[in-house]
């Protein structure tokens, strides 16, 4: 089993995260952790990390790191969590902890808004003239409840989209 000793040398506040910097002889490394993860663990500057303060960071960094990447991907498009999950999937030695956790997230903070979701999916391809078919195919694709898709359906008033079929 390898030991590593590192020291806390540095914590820097930010106004949501904290960046804790954390060295030895022959390595260095940057945690930038969530306010929240770090107020739930004792660390101080000249602080010997055990393995087990090790470990904790070295999640609650990869934990920040995905929720900050989702956050980003978020601003451009409403997503589902199915298709957060699969982007989470792509990045290597991500527990489905993590994972979980940053859908939780997520979620909690209303991110995640399925109607939300159904809503601009309608909107988009009603622009693009499609029609309500090929949007709940799209929305099921997507990882939506049926029941939800069958409801929006309902919702969408077939003779005004036959006009804008004419119309195209």
């Amino acid at each position: 089993m390898l030991i590593i000793l590192l020291i806390v040398t540095k914590i820097n506040y930010q106004n949501d995260f904290v960046v804790i910097r954390a060295i030895n002889d022959d390595y260095k490394v940057d945690y930038k952790i969530s306010l929240d993860d770090f107020d739930s663990r004792r660390i101080q500057v000249d602080k010997e990390l055990s393995d087990d303060d090790i470990e904790y960071l070295e999640n609650s960094h990869k934990y920040f790191f995905c929720l900050t990447k989702c956050l980003k991907k978020l601003a451009n498009k409403d997503l589902t969590a199915k298709e957060i999950s699969q982007y989470l999937n792509q990045f290597d030695d991500l527990s489905s902890d993590i994972s979980q956790r940053v859908i939780t997230t997520l979620s909690s903070a209303g991110y995640l808004d399925t109607n939300r979701v159904i809503e601009s999916q309608f909107y988009s391809d009603q622009l693009k003239l499609k029609g309500k078919l090929k949007t709940a195919s799209t929305l099921k694709k997507r990882g939506l409840d049926p029941s939800l898709i069958q409801d929006a359906l309902l919702k969408v008033d077939s003779n005004e989209e036959f006009q804008r079929a004419l119309a195209k």
